[in-house]
């Protein structure tokens, strides 16, 4: 992440307008913004392997566009303010913060991971630890390309652990649940080192087509 972008004045984090320090979206794009019907089961997947799930929005058009930015665009501002609507919307207080991490490759093309912006800011904000616990491979298919199985199973190749037992709960952040395939197949390593309750948040996700 540059240091101008730093000190830069926020921007809306649909279509990029001069904002004011604490604003996040402009009143143009605040439609597009949709967020996710708040019910116990909000987030969740058949299939998955966390207690709760939160996740403030859709991932419609205009959020797409927002993430796209924050990933691509070096645009912080999007982060804070997802962490920011995650953090607001937790009923529970995990004994840690994790996240989804990249690949070596990707990280160092980008400069950051944007799932470890969110988690480290959920973190400074509840003033929880942030560990990084995972660890993703080299190789394998990008999971974009791929229908839910086929995403589990190479998810599970993906991922592993990064180090030793864990204890205690944790919060487990990504940017989109698709599937939801990347999230069990993080989960489900979280709890195989020792995690007692695991929790998964994201800034948006996809809705069943019907």
């Amino acid at each position: 992440m540059s240091f101008l972008s730093l000190i830069m004045p926020n921007k809306c984090i649909v279509c990029g307008k001069a904002l004011g320090r604490d604003e996040y979206v402009c009143p143009t794009c605040r439609p597009l913004v949709e967020r996710l019907e708040q019910t116990p089961r909000n987030g969740e997947r058949a299939g998955a392997s966390y207690d709760r799930c939160f996740v403030p929005f859709i991932y419609n058009k205009g959020i797409q566009l927002a993430i796209t930015r924050m990933k691509f665009g070096d645009r912080p501002a999007a982060y804070r303010y997802f962490a920011r609507e995650i953090a607001a919307m937790l009923n529970v207080r995990p004994d840690f913060v994790t996240f989804v991490p990249q690949n070596r490759k990707t990280r160092h093309e980008r400069g950051y991971n944007q799932t470890e912006l969110i988690a480290r800011e959920i973190g400074r904000i509840l003033k929880l630890p942030v560990k990084s616990t995972l660890v993703r491979s080299e190789h394998g298919s990008k999971q974009v390309e791929l229908g839910y199985a086929k995403r589990l199973e190479n998810a599970k190749k993906l991922y592993r652990a990064k180090g030793g037992a864990l204890c205690g709960s944790c919060l487990i952040v990504d940017d989109v649940i698709t599937t939801g395939a990347t999230m069990k197949a993080c989960c489900d390593i979280l709890r195989r080192q020792g995690c007692t309750e695991v929790y998964a948040a994201a800034a948006a996700r996809t809705l069943k087509k019907t």
